[in-house]
Order: structure tokens, then C-alpha cells, then sequence
């Protein structure tokens, strides 16, 4: 949706993109803290003891997935400015490094391993398009 509107705008388009990040960056806190609190009564009761590691891998999964929701909205804004290369770039490069980080963190912590890297994947590319847009971002304010 964010993309489609913003390839429409003429102006105001990073003001908006900012303003939807805020709202999903606060709806995104509210929904990890309240997942990250009833995980562990709700996958106990609805799976049973079986399923306790689970609890652990989804905590670390957490900070991953509110990465990855901020992240995905600033892909959005790029591709809707005509999918600068950096677009294709940032997001390769995560995949690398969660494949990577996989291959190490698989073995020595199982399926929390597999959260920890996706987790560690996603912040960093979010961390990269900080860095990018606190350098465009005049550039984006005037278009």
C-alpha cells in the first residue's frame, strides 16, 4: 500500500514515509511486548512442555521481526522512488549474512540459533538504512 502511494506523491512522501514508520515502530513495540509476554503461557497451554524451547527462540526472534517491519516499510519508500540500487543491495546482503550466520548458529543453539541470526540479519539492515537515509535525507525531503 505504502508503495503504490508513495510512486503517486509528488511531494510529502518522506514526511508520510516517517509518519507511517513512527505509527508501525509503536504498533510493533506494543505487539512484541505483549508476544514476548504471553508466549510462554500460551504455547504451554495450547502445545504443552514439548514445545517450551520455542518460547526462547521466538524472545530472540522478537527484535528481528520489529527490524524487519521497519525495514520493510523504508523498501517500500525505495521502491516507490524508483527502486534505487541500495534497495537490492541492503536487503542481499542480510540475506547473506543470516545464511552465514545459520550455518554457525544452527549447530551450536538450534532453533534459537536460527532466531538469533535472523534477529542479528534484520537489525543490521535496518541499522544500513538509518545510515542511508540520515545521508539522503535532504534529498528525500525536497522530492
Amino acid at each position: 500500500m505504502l508503495f503504490s502511494k508513495v510512486s503517486r506523491m509528488e511531494r510529502g512522501s518522506w514526511s508520510f514515509t516517517k509518519r507511517v514508520v513512527l505509527a508501525t515502530a509503536v504498533m510493533m513495540v506494543f505487539i512484541c511486548l505483549s508476544a514476548g509476554l504471553l508466549a510462554q503461557p500460551f504455547i504451554g497451554f495450547f502445545y504443552g512442555e514439548a514445545f517450551k524451547n520455542s518460547v526462547k527462540a521466538l524472545w530472540w526472534l522478537l527484535p528481528g521481526m520489529f527490524s524487519l517491519s521497519i525495514s520493510t516499510i523504508y523498501m517500500n519508500f525505495l521502491a516507490g522512488k524508483g527502486m534505487p540500487l541500495v534497495a537490492v543491495i541492503i536487503p542481499l546482503i542480510a540475506f547473506l549474512a543470516n545464511f552465514i550466520l545459520n550455518l554457525f548458529m544452527i549447530p551450536l543453539l538450534g532453533i534459537s540459533g536460527a532466531s538469533i541470526s535472523s534477529s542479528l540479519a534484520y537489525t543490521s539492515m535496518l541499522a544500513v538504512l538509518f545510515i542511508y537515509f540520515i545521508r539522503k535525507a535532504k534529498y528525500y525531503e525536497q522530492g
